[in-house]
Protein backbone atom coordinates (compact mmCIF):
# COMPACT_ATOMS: atom_id res chain seq x y z
CA UNK A 1 0.00 0.00 0.00
CA UNK A 2 3.17 2.70 0.64
CA UNK A 3 4.95 1.73 -2.26
CA UNK A 4 1.15 1.48 -4.91
CA UNK A 5 -0.08 4.62 -2.91
CA UNK A 6 -3.21 2.80 -1.84
CA UNK A 7 -4.99 4.35 0.57
CA UNK A 8 -2.29 6.08 1.91
CA UNK A 9 0.39 8.63 1.11
CA UNK A 10 2.62 6.98 -1.39
CA UNK A 11 5.99 6.37 0.16
CA UNK A 12 8.88 4.63 -1.92
CA UNK A 13 11.05 5.27 0.73
CA UNK A 14 9.38 3.78 3.57
CA UNK A 15 8.15 0.75 1.69
CA UNK A 16 11.50 -0.39 0.88
CA UNK A 17 13.02 0.43 4.50
CA UNK A 18 10.02 -1.70 5.68
CA UNK A 19 10.84 -4.59 3.27
CA UNK A 20 14.66 -4.15 4.17
CA UNK A 21 13.50 -4.87 7.80
CA UNK A 22 11.96 -8.40 6.95
CA UNK A 23 15.23 -9.39 5.00
CA UNK A 24 17.98 -7.92 7.03
CA UNK A 25 18.46 -9.00 10.60
CA UNK A 26 21.21 -6.02 11.03
CA UNK A 27 18.05 -3.70 10.48
CA UNK A 28 17.31 -1.18 13.08
CA UNK A 29 13.79 -2.24 13.43
CA UNK A 30 14.50 -6.07 11.64
CA UNK A 31 11.79 -8.30 12.17
CA UNK A 32 12.91 -11.44 14.46
CA UNK A 33 12.81 -14.87 13.08
CA UNK A 34 10.91 -13.91 10.51
CA UNK A 35 9.33 -16.90 8.41
CA UNK A 36 10.55 -17.99 4.86
CA UNK A 37 7.88 -17.11 3.00
CA UNK A 38 7.76 -13.76 4.41
CA UNK A 39 11.61 -13.13 3.21
CA UNK A 40 10.80 -14.52 -0.05
CA UNK A 41 7.63 -12.49 -0.81
CA UNK A 42 9.81 -9.73 0.35
CA UNK A 43 12.88 -10.10 -1.74
CA UNK A 44 10.25 -10.68 -4.43
CA UNK A 45 8.50 -7.51 -3.97
CA UNK A 46 11.95 -5.94 -3.48
CA UNK A 47 12.62 -7.21 -7.53
CA UNK A 48 9.50 -5.35 -8.55
CA UNK A 49 10.48 -2.07 -7.09
CA UNK A 50 14.17 -2.20 -8.26
CA UNK A 51 12.95 -3.05 -11.68
CA UNK A 52 10.30 -0.15 -11.70
CA UNK A 53 13.37 2.45 -10.28
CA UNK A 54 15.24 1.18 -13.45
CA UNK A 55 12.79 2.49 -15.60
CA UNK A 56 12.17 5.06 -14.21
CA UNK A 57 15.59 6.15 -14.68
CA UNK A 58 16.03 5.01 -18.14
CA UNK A 59 13.05 7.01 -18.74
CA UNK A 60 13.63 10.11 -17.55
CA UNK A 61 12.49 10.27 -14.85
CA UNK A 62 15.23 9.10 -12.28
CA UNK A 63 16.17 8.73 -8.90
CA UNK A 64 19.05 10.16 -7.30
CA UNK A 65 20.92 9.13 -4.40
CA UNK A 66 19.21 10.48 -0.88
CA UNK A 67 20.78 14.08 0.10
CA UNK A 68 21.53 13.31 2.94
CA UNK A 69 23.06 10.23 2.98
CA UNK A 70 20.92 8.58 5.58
CA UNK A 71 20.25 5.16 3.64
CA UNK A 72 22.68 2.43 2.66
CA UNK A 73 24.06 2.38 -1.05
CA UNK A 74 21.26 -0.55 -1.58
CA UNK A 75 18.14 1.79 -1.34
CA UNK A 76 19.96 5.68 -1.39
CA UNK A 77 17.94 5.62 -5.11
CA UNK A 78 14.87 6.90 -4.50
CA UNK A 79 14.08 10.64 -5.02
CA UNK A 80 13.07 11.46 -8.42
CA UNK A 81 14.91 14.28 -10.48
CA UNK A 82 14.64 14.97 -14.65
CA UNK A 83 17.53 13.71 -15.45
CA UNK A 84 18.22 10.49 -17.69
CA UNK A 85 20.49 8.47 -15.87
CA UNK A 86 21.31 5.18 -18.25
CA UNK A 87 24.41 4.39 -15.40
CA UNK A 88 22.01 4.65 -12.59
CA UNK A 89 19.26 2.44 -14.71
CA UNK A 90 21.88 -0.43 -15.14
CA UNK A 91 22.87 -0.64 -11.50
CA UNK A 92 18.98 -0.95 -10.56
CA UNK A 93 18.79 -3.31 -12.80
CA UNK A 94 21.85 -5.59 -11.69
CA UNK A 95 19.94 -4.93 -8.09
CA UNK A 96 16.73 -5.92 -9.32
CA UNK A 97 18.31 -9.48 -10.70
CA UNK A 98 20.07 -9.99 -7.31
CA UNK A 99 16.98 -9.62 -5.57
CA UNK A 100 15.38 -12.14 -8.27
CA UNK A 101 17.81 -14.12 -7.74
CA UNK A 102 17.73 -14.62 -3.48
CA UNK A 103 14.05 -14.85 -4.44
CA UNK A 104 14.52 -17.91 -6.38
CA UNK A 105 16.92 -19.36 -3.87
CA UNK A 106 14.20 -19.25 -1.41
CA UNK A 107 12.16 -21.37 -4.06
CA UNK A 108 10.04 -18.95 -4.26
CA UNK A 109 9.20 -18.62 -8.64
CA UNK A 110 6.98 -15.25 -8.68
CA UNK A 111 5.95 -13.33 -11.49
CA UNK A 112 7.94 -10.72 -10.89
CA UNK A 113 11.20 -13.24 -10.64
CA UNK A 114 9.94 -14.47 -14.45
CA UNK A 115 9.66 -11.25 -15.75
CA UNK A 116 12.86 -10.10 -14.67
CA UNK A 117 14.59 -12.98 -16.40
CA UNK A 118 12.82 -12.93 -19.64
CA UNK A 119 13.28 -9.12 -19.84
CA UNK A 120 17.18 -9.62 -19.07
CA UNK A 121 17.41 -12.15 -21.83
CA UNK A 122 14.97 -10.23 -24.19
CA UNK A 123 17.19 -6.96 -23.65
CA UNK A 124 20.71 -9.12 -23.99
CA UNK A 125 19.27 -10.27 -27.63
CA UNK A 126 18.37 -7.13 -28.43
CA UNK A 127 22.33 -5.52 -27.64
CA UNK A 128 23.46 -8.37 -28.98
CA UNK A 129 24.83 -9.90 -25.72
CA UNK A 130 24.92 -12.55 -24.26
CA UNK A 131 23.55 -11.98 -21.05
CA UNK A 132 23.91 -15.16 -19.08
CA UNK A 133 27.70 -14.88 -19.74
CA UNK A 134 27.96 -11.26 -19.10
CA UNK A 135 29.73 -10.81 -15.64
CA UNK A 136 26.70 -8.57 -13.93
CA UNK A 137 24.51 -11.67 -14.11
CA UNK A 138 26.66 -14.74 -14.69
CA UNK A 139 26.38 -16.03 -11.16
CA UNK A 140 22.44 -15.88 -11.02
CA UNK A 141 22.55 -19.53 -10.90
CA UNK A 142 18.86 -19.95 -9.06
CA UNK A 143 17.44 -17.16 -11.47
CA UNK A 144 18.52 -18.76 -14.74
CA UNK A 145 17.49 -22.51 -13.38
CA UNK A 146 13.91 -20.84 -12.55
CA UNK A 147 14.06 -19.54 -16.36
CA UNK A 148 15.33 -22.34 -17.56
CA UNK A 149 12.67 -24.83 -16.01
CA UNK A 150 9.42 -22.26 -16.81
CA UNK A 151 10.61 -21.87 -20.68
CA UNK A 152 10.32 -25.18 -21.36
CA UNK A 153 7.07 -25.69 -19.29
CA UNK A 154 5.54 -22.87 -21.53
CA UNK A 155 6.83 -24.81 -24.38
CA UNK A 156 5.08 -27.61 -23.07
CA UNK A 157 2.32 -26.54 -22.44
CA UNK A 158 1.98 -24.21 -25.92
CA UNK A 159 2.50 -27.99 -27.90
CA UNK A 160 -0.47 -29.49 -25.64
CA UNK A 161 -2.44 -26.33 -26.63
CA UNK A 162 -1.51 -26.41 -30.39
CA UNK A 163 -2.58 -30.20 -30.87
CA UNK A 164 -6.10 -28.99 -28.87
CA UNK A 165 -6.42 -26.14 -31.22
CA UNK A 166 -5.33 -28.28 -34.35
CA UNK A 167 -8.05 -30.62 -33.94
CA UNK A 168 -11.15 -28.50 -33.62
CA UNK A 169 -9.69 -24.75 -34.91
CA UNK A 170 -13.36 -23.08 -34.67
CA UNK A 171 -13.50 -23.91 -30.94
CA UNK A 172 -11.36 -21.79 -29.91
CA UNK A 173 -11.74 -18.24 -31.81
CA UNK A 174 -15.35 -16.37 -32.30
CA UNK A 175 -16.62 -16.80 -35.31
CA UNK A 176 -18.19 -13.04 -36.06
CA UNK A 177 -15.97 -10.49 -38.36
CA UNK A 178 -13.32 -9.02 -36.75
CA UNK A 179 -13.44 -10.21 -32.94
CA UNK A 180 -10.31 -12.21 -32.79
CA UNK A 181 -11.19 -12.96 -29.26
CA UNK A 182 -10.10 -16.58 -28.65
CA UNK A 183 -10.70 -19.04 -25.58
CA UNK A 184 -7.71 -20.54 -23.58
CA UNK A 185 -10.42 -23.75 -23.28
CA UNK A 186 -12.64 -25.22 -25.69
CA UNK A 187 -15.67 -24.22 -23.54
CA UNK A 188 -14.98 -20.90 -23.43
CA UNK A 189 -16.44 -19.89 -26.20
CA UNK A 190 -20.75 -20.19 -27.01
CA UNK A 191 -21.62 -22.21 -29.73
CA UNK A 192 -24.68 -21.39 -31.93
CA UNK A 193 -27.50 -23.02 -30.74
CA UNK A 194 -29.53 -23.67 -33.86
CA UNK A 195 -29.66 -26.86 -35.90
CA UNK A 196 -26.54 -26.96 -37.52
CA UNK A 197 -24.72 -30.46 -36.52
CA UNK A 198 -21.75 -29.87 -33.85
CA UNK A 199 -18.51 -30.14 -36.61
CA UNK A 200 -19.79 -27.24 -38.17
CA UNK A 201 -21.41 -25.05 -35.26
CA UNK A 202 -19.42 -21.57 -35.13
CA UNK A 203 -18.65 -20.55 -31.78
CA UNK A 204 -18.75 -16.78 -30.35
CA UNK A 205 -17.59 -14.57 -27.30
CA UNK A 206 -20.77 -12.94 -26.39
CA UNK A 207 -24.42 -12.89 -28.08
CA UNK A 208 -23.21 -9.71 -29.40
CA UNK A 209 -21.28 -11.26 -31.64
CA UNK A 210 -23.77 -14.04 -31.98
CA UNK A 211 -26.19 -11.50 -33.77
CA UNK A 212 -23.66 -9.58 -35.53
CA UNK A 213 -22.62 -12.90 -37.39
CA UNK A 214 -26.00 -14.42 -37.82
CA UNK A 215 -26.42 -12.56 -41.35
CA UNK A 216 -23.35 -14.77 -42.51
CA UNK A 217 -24.29 -18.05 -41.01
CA UNK A 218 -28.00 -17.98 -41.19
CA UNK A 219 -28.06 -19.82 -44.79
CA UNK A 220 -25.94 -22.75 -43.15
CA UNK A 221 -27.61 -23.04 -40.12
CA UNK A 222 -29.28 -26.64 -41.34
CA UNK A 223 -28.91 -29.80 -41.06
CA UNK A 224 -26.55 -31.12 -44.04
CA UNK A 225 -29.15 -32.49 -45.85
CA UNK A 226 -30.86 -29.28 -45.91
CA UNK A 227 -27.98 -27.51 -46.46
CA UNK A 228 -27.17 -30.04 -49.07
CA UNK A 229 -30.77 -29.52 -51.19
CA UNK A 230 -30.62 -25.61 -50.95
CA UNK A 231 -27.48 -23.85 -49.59
CA UNK A 232 -28.92 -20.42 -50.56
CA UNK A 233 -32.16 -21.15 -48.73
CA UNK A 234 -33.00 -17.84 -46.76
CA UNK A 235 -36.69 -19.07 -45.37
CA UNK A 236 -35.24 -20.50 -41.97
CA UNK A 237 -35.91 -18.53 -38.77
CA UNK A 238 -32.91 -17.81 -36.49
CA UNK A 239 -32.72 -19.76 -33.24
CA UNK A 240 -33.53 -17.38 -29.87
CA UNK A 241 -30.13 -17.39 -29.18
CA UNK A 242 -29.88 -15.26 -32.17
CA UNK A 243 -32.80 -12.30 -31.33
CA UNK A 244 -31.44 -8.75 -31.38
CA UNK A 245 -30.52 -6.37 -34.51
CA UNK A 246 -28.73 -7.65 -36.94
CA UNK A 247 -27.86 -3.83 -37.80
CA UNK A 248 -25.07 -3.50 -35.41
CA UNK A 249 -22.62 -0.55 -35.24
CA UNK A 250 -19.20 -1.62 -36.59
CA UNK A 251 -16.82 -2.68 -33.76
CA UNK A 252 -14.38 0.33 -34.48
CA UNK A 253 -17.00 2.57 -34.25
CA UNK A 254 -18.27 1.15 -30.70
CA UNK A 255 -14.89 0.40 -28.94
CA UNK A 256 -14.45 4.26 -28.88
CA UNK A 257 -16.83 4.36 -26.21
CA UNK A 258 -15.93 2.18 -22.85
CA UNK A 259 -18.85 0.14 -22.04
CA UNK A 260 -21.06 0.76 -19.07
CA UNK A 261 -20.22 -0.83 -15.52
CA UNK A 262 -22.78 -3.29 -15.97
CA UNK A 263 -20.92 -4.95 -19.21
CA UNK A 264 -17.05 -4.54 -18.02
CA UNK A 265 -17.71 -7.93 -15.16
CA UNK A 266 -18.18 -11.24 -17.04
CA UNK A 267 -19.77 -13.48 -14.50
CA UNK A 268 -19.46 -16.91 -16.18
CA UNK A 269 -15.30 -17.46 -15.28
CA UNK A 270 -14.92 -18.12 -18.53
CA UNK A 271 -11.38 -17.07 -19.86
CA UNK A 272 -10.65 -15.33 -22.89
CA UNK A 273 -7.63 -14.04 -24.64
CA UNK A 274 -7.52 -10.98 -27.20
CA UNK A 275 -4.23 -10.05 -29.62
CA UNK A 276 -2.97 -6.89 -28.45
CA UNK A 277 -0.32 -5.29 -31.81
CA UNK A 278 2.68 -3.17 -29.61
CA UNK A 279 5.11 -2.03 -32.07
CA UNK A 280 8.29 -3.12 -31.92
CA UNK A 281 6.83 -5.92 -30.05
CA UNK A 282 5.57 -9.11 -30.79
CA UNK A 283 1.98 -9.41 -30.30
CA UNK A 284 0.69 -9.69 -26.76
CA UNK A 285 -1.89 -11.69 -25.43
CA UNK A 286 -4.48 -10.41 -22.41
CA UNK A 287 -6.15 -13.00 -20.76
CA UNK A 288 -8.94 -12.31 -18.31
CA UNK A 289 -11.43 -14.63 -16.55
CA UNK A 290 -13.43 -11.51 -14.90
CA UNK A 291 -13.49 -9.19 -18.01
CA UNK A 292 -16.16 -9.06 -20.53
CA UNK A 293 -15.75 -9.46 -24.52
CA UNK A 294 -16.88 -6.19 -25.04
CA UNK A 295 -14.61 -4.62 -22.40
CA UNK A 296 -11.79 -6.66 -23.98
CA UNK A 297 -12.12 -5.65 -27.30
CA UNK A 298 -12.62 -1.40 -26.04
CA UNK A 299 -9.01 -2.21 -24.57
CA UNK A 300 -7.51 -3.24 -27.41
CA UNK A 301 -9.02 0.20 -29.16
CA UNK A 302 -7.76 1.98 -26.53
CA UNK A 303 -4.27 0.51 -26.87
CA UNK A 304 -4.26 0.77 -30.49
CA UNK A 305 -5.54 4.50 -30.86
CA UNK A 306 -2.19 5.14 -29.41
CA UNK A 307 0.38 2.93 -31.54
CA UNK A 308 0.79 6.03 -34.21
CA UNK A 309 2.46 8.50 -31.95
CA UNK A 310 3.76 7.06 -29.63
CA UNK A 311 7.18 6.28 -28.98
CA UNK A 312 8.87 2.68 -28.34
CA UNK A 313 11.65 2.13 -26.25
CA UNK A 314 13.16 -1.46 -25.42
CA UNK A 315 9.85 -2.58 -27.51
CA UNK A 316 7.04 -1.11 -24.32
CA UNK A 317 5.39 1.24 -25.26
CA UNK A 318 4.50 3.17 -22.01
CA UNK A 319 1.55 5.39 -22.76
CA UNK A 320 -0.32 2.15 -24.03
CA UNK A 321 0.53 0.59 -20.75
CA UNK A 322 -1.06 3.64 -19.21
CA UNK A 323 -3.89 3.34 -21.33
CA UNK A 324 -4.15 -0.20 -20.33
CA UNK A 325 -4.00 0.22 -16.29
CA UNK A 326 -6.43 3.09 -16.81
CA UNK A 327 -9.23 0.43 -18.54
CA UNK A 328 -8.53 -2.22 -16.05
CA UNK A 329 -9.00 0.76 -13.25
CA UNK A 330 -12.04 1.73 -14.55
CA UNK A 331 -13.46 -2.13 -14.53
CA UNK A 332 -12.52 -2.33 -11.09
CA UNK A 333 -14.35 1.41 -9.95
Amino acid sequence: RLYAGCTVRRNIEVAIDMLHSIIDQQHPMAVRDPPRFLIARALSFLTLIQYDLHEEAHAGRAVEPDPDGQLPPSRRYLLPINTPDIYLANILLRQAAVFANETAKFGFVSPYVLYLSQTLVRFGERDGIDVRNDPRFRNLTYLWRVHDIRKRQMLEEQSRRDRKVARVPDAYVCAAAGCRVSAVHQGGLRACSGRCPPERKPRYCSKECQTKDWKAHKAYCKPDDELEADVHDQSCTPPSSHEGSANMESEEATSSVPPSPDQRRSGDGRERTIELEVPGHESLNFQSAHLTPAYLKWMRAQISSTRAELPVRDGLLFRAGDRAREAVGQYYD
